[in-house]
């Protein structure tokens, strides 16, 4: 169970009337159906409560609470794509990897044995990486 502290007193201030007898069990149905507190349900309580009067009820915050949340997934969703997108592939990475190790081992001198080993794996794969 999350603490809603900040979701009451941002409500009690707003209208202390009104929404001290209020019951805040709606706040744990939208976390249960994935609205996030902090990014879902206060940030669209702030807003509604700086732009209407006379809300009724705790209730009355749902359908933006739900249009935050429906918001908030697509943006994540464009951002995943997108990140894919630009990501290397794995094949890049370790080609990366590869020369990055030969240079280490070749011209710096250093050895590790699990990095001499990854890179001999490597090359017996794909051929001699140069530097």
């Amino acid at each position: 169970m999350i603490d809603k502290t900040r979701a009451i007193d941002l409500l009690l201030a707003y209208n202390e009337a009104v929404f001290a007898t209020q019951s805040f069990t709606f706040i744990d149905g939208w976390i249960a159906d994935g609205c996030d507190y902090e990014h879902d349900i206060l940030v669209w309580m702030r807003e509604a409560t700086t732009k209407w009067r006379d809300i009724p009820n705790v209730r009355w915050f749902e359908k933006g609470v739900y249009r935050r949340r429906k918001e908030r997934l697509e943006r994540e969703l464009v951002q995943q794509r997108v990140a894919a997108r630009h990501a290397p592939s794995d094949a890049e990475a370790e080609a990366r990897k590869a020369k990055m190790l030969a240079k280490t081992i070749r011209v710096f001198n250093v050895r590790r044995p699990d990095q001499i080993q990854w890179l001999a794996e490597y090359e017996a794969k794909h051929g001699r990486v140069e530097v």
